[in-house]
């Protein structure tokens, strides 16, 4: 199943523990269903890296510790 890939991320903490792996499916999957289904050209590739890192912004991957605007301040 596509999902499957979403899940192995997750559990290398490469795709945050929160997301929805079916929601997240249904955002990468509608632009090219839907240019499809209105015979659309499909996207090029550069386009594509940016709907698909779209949903996973860089900084959302990482534990909250590894931040440091998010670390406390020491007593």
């Amino acid at each position: 199943m596509a999902v499957q890939p979403l899940g192995d991320g997750q559990e290398l903490g490469q795709v945050p523990h929160d997301v929805d792996l079916d929601i997240t499916m249904d955002l990468l999957y509608g632009p090219i269903f839907h240019r499809l289904m209105v015979h659309l050209p499909l996207p090029d590739a550069a386009h594509m890296r940016k709907v698909i890192v779209a949903p996973f912004p860089p900084s959302a991957a990482r534990p909250a510790a590894a931040d440091p605007r998010t670390r406390a301040a020491d007593p």
